[in-house]
């Protein structure tokens, strides 16, 4: 049976018996609710036979990473923009990590990190970064490696969210340039082409116009 310890102000652990008679332990959960779920998945999988191999967990997320990305099945310049990612990002930060010990309160700080490592205009390519990570580890889920993948996304109080980029901002053209446009695009066609320059949305005219 997986229990739960609070070590403490915001931390939380879970404890589970483990297949060799040893004592698991998993860190790094910010509530009580977070800590609980991961208790009952543990128990849940261990009653279905489908716990994971403590031993598997040890593998290195450079190893992981090498083994995931041989396996890709995509075009080959989507291959070698994830064999990037993770050769400039992830594994400077991971490489040497046991698969089983990522936290997901070390990946929101290597997150933060990230967006202010690099500029705003950069700030797509983190979150792509965040996201393949995020499916090398639901890889390793599926292959048994973990029990659950610490970096799925999810809304927490004080988790600032990714910023969307700034729109672009819309330019008008003045009625004189309009007129000017109308007329250029009179003289390369014919006046109808400058009336949809002037009128591109015009409705029918009211009734008992001229």
């Amino acid at each position: 049976m997986a229990w739960i310890e609070k070590i403490g102000p915001h931390s939380w652990r879970v404890r589970y018996p483990t297949a060799d008679g040893r004592i698991g332990s998993r860190s790094g959960f910010d509530t009580k609710k977070f800590a609980s779920d991961y208790a009952n998945q543990i128990e849940a999988d261990q009653r279905r036979g489908t716990w994971p191999d403590p031993k598997a967990a040890k593998i290195s997320v450079s190893a992981w990473a090498t083994l995931w990305a041989d396996t890709l099945d995509v075009e080959i310049r989507t291959e070698e923009n994830y064999r990037s990612r993770i050769r400039n990002h992830i594994e400077p930060r991971w490489g040497r990590t046991a698969v089983g010990d990522i936290t997901a309160l070390a990946v929101t700080l290597w997150a933060k990190q990230l967006r202010r490592r690099y500029a705003r205009s950069t700030v797509a390519g983190t979150i792509t970064v965040f996201s393949m990570f995020s499916m090398m580890l639901d890889d390793a889920v599926d292959e048994r490696l973990i029990a659950v993948n610490p970096v799925h996304r999810r809304a927490r109080r004080g988790r600032r969210r990714e910023q969307s980029p700034v729109p672009i901002e819309r330019i008008w053209a003045t009625p004189e340039q309009v007129v000017r446009i109308a007329d250029n695009a009179e003289s390369l066609g014919n006046r109808c082409y400058g009336l949809l320059v002037v009128r591109p949305q015009a409705g029918p005219e009211p009734a008992g116009a001229n």
